[in-house]
């Protein structure tokens, strides 16, 4: 997959139809972002955050990198359109807070939900996002486009809120 492959827009992606092309497994996590750091800031500047919460207007995704958890073959995924039975009646609420670390304190991380990049978060911040996904992936990348070694999936149910602390684990 080339740097300049164009971004896709979706109203609600969603990761959940998701499978290894290798053996077929569902069980994968996102490993980075395709082309790093300059696809990573791109979403984040159309306002992906407010997007995701009305569900109205397109979002950007771009590319992701996964690998299987079941045989370990690394490949790239694209977000997809959530079907309508993905959908929740009403939307849920996620309240993320970035842990605060002294050695991360001059690193941004940025929050992706549902391969969508949502927010910047600084050391300690939080952010309140709303999803109408009823399967909801989130991750915190670093500023080349490395995700964290924490891949979070969370089943929600309508008007649920979720609070969560985060913090970004290496993979070493």
């Amino acid at each position: 997959m080339s740097d300049e492959e164009p971004s896709t827009e979706l109203h609600n992606p969603t990761l959940e139809s998701i499978t290894c092309p290798q053996c077929g497994s569902t069980n994968f996590e996102i490993i980075g972002q395709s082309g790093g750091l300059r696809r990573l800031t791109t979403g984040m500047f159309f306002g992906n955050a407010g997007n995701i919460i009305r569900g109205v207007q397109a979002i950007q995704v771009r590319p992701l990198k996964a690998k299987c958890a079941d045989c370990k073959h690394k490949f790239i995924v694209q977000p997809v359109e959530a079907p309508p039975e993905e959908l929740l009646d009403a939307p849920a609420t996620l309240v993320i807070t970035r842990k605060k670390s002294i050695i991360g304190m001059a690193v941004n991380m940025s929050l992706m939900l549902n391969g969508a990049f949502v927010a910047t978060l600084k050391n300690g911040d939080t952010v309140t996002v709303q999803t109408r996904n009823k399967h909801n992936y989130i991750q915190l990348f670093d500023q080349s486009g490395v995700g964290s070694a924490r891949f979070d999936r969370i089943e929600m149910t309508p008007d649920q809120k979720i609070e969560m602390v985060l913090k970004m684990k290496g993979r070493y």
